[in-house]
């Protein structure tokens, strides 16, 4: 967005450029929260993994629902878990992502 707002900012009126900054921080930045970092991990880790549940919840620092299966899980899974970031890393990082060119420069 700061890429678009500087190749934008000279054809725009004082009022627009007061309006985008401001207008981005409330409407947009704040709908990028942790949460949505968090959720989009969760979905990933049980949909293209074969992590256990354990180890994807232990990642997401969630508690297990069951206080019985809370008591005898003391262990954090560290080495479990650093392959799942691993795994997350290249995944965000891989060839899933698409670039897209900018055709207004031609």
């Amino acid at each position: 967005m700061t890429a678009y707002i500087r190749a934008n900012w000279s054809s725009w009126s004082e009022k627009h450029r007061d309006q985008w900054p401001s207008s981005l921080k409330r409407y947009a930045y704040g709908r990028v929260t942790v949460h949505g970092f968090r959720s989009t991990f969760a979905t990933w880790a049980e949909e293209c993994t074969d992590y256990p549940d354990g180890v994807r919840e232990a990642a997401l620092a969630h508690k297990y629902k069951s206080e019985t299966t809370a008591a005898y899980q003391r262990g954090q899974k560290l080495e479990k878990r650093r392959a799942l970031m691993k795994d997350w890393a290249v995944f965000l990082t891989g060839a899933n992502v698409t670039q897209f060119e900018d055709r207004r420069t031609g």
